[in-house]
């Protein structure tokens, strides 16, 4: 081999000693990030053996969904409707929304308890507007207040729906599909807005 192809081959080494590492690199931060983003907060939140299983199912069914290890086309049985078990509670979520991200809100950061005298307790009645999939809404019921929930989104609504069914909390969140917001009138009155597809309860 002459000296000329000697270097060609060093260089072609070296360029696929630098591609590996740099892959390799961003591999374990990409691995890293993950597994701080989703996986340490939700088994943090986990109290059983159980929760625990639910919470890593949910994490490698979200890590496949969301960063596209393998083709969307394969996972057609993977989307759609989880449920996850954590703190006491069962959730309905979908891994590729970002609904599970509440979970940190509640739980870890605890943003909804920052003003003294507004986390809630037994007896309480709490008007969740925008409930979205229900978990502060049963977060509060866990506590034993009574919550109205109020979500028009029709896939959530059907979410906040079956994670109520799914928990034992009987009669203490009464969903209501419809949004409440500012209308035409005297001030303190909410206008109704029924979705057509949708009736109250």
């Amino acid at each position: 081999m002459s000296a000329l192809g000697r270097s060609w081959r060093l260089l072609q080494v070296a360029y696929q000693l630098g591609l590996a590492y740099w892959f390799g690199r961003r591999f374990l931060y990409w691995s890293l990030d993950l597994r701080y983003r989703m996986l340490v907060p939700l088994l943090q939140l986990a109290t059983t053996r159980a929760e625990r299983g639910s919470a890593l199912r949910f994490f490698l069914r979200w890590t496949v969904l969301t960063e596209r290890v393998v083709p969307p086309r394969l996972l057609r049985s993977w989307r759609g409707d989880m449920t996850l078990r954590l703190a006491g509670l069962t959730f309905v979520v979908t891994p590729e929304s970002g609904e599970v991200y509440t979970l940190r809100e509640l739980y870890q950061d605890r943003v909804y308890e920052r003003v003294p005298g507004f986390v809630p307790a037994a007896g309480w009645t709490v008007l969740d507007v925008g409930a979205n999939v229900g978990m502060f809404a049963l977060q509060q019921a866990q506590r034993g207040a009574h919550v109205v929930a109020f979500e028009p989104n029709p896939e959530c609504y059907r979410r906040l729906s079956l994670a109520i069914d799914a928990n034992t909390l009987p009669g203490r969140i009464r969903p209501s599909p419809v949004a409440l917001g500012r209308g035409t009138g005297r001030a303190g009155r909410a206008r109704w807005y029924h979705h057509p597809r949708c009736s109250a309860r």
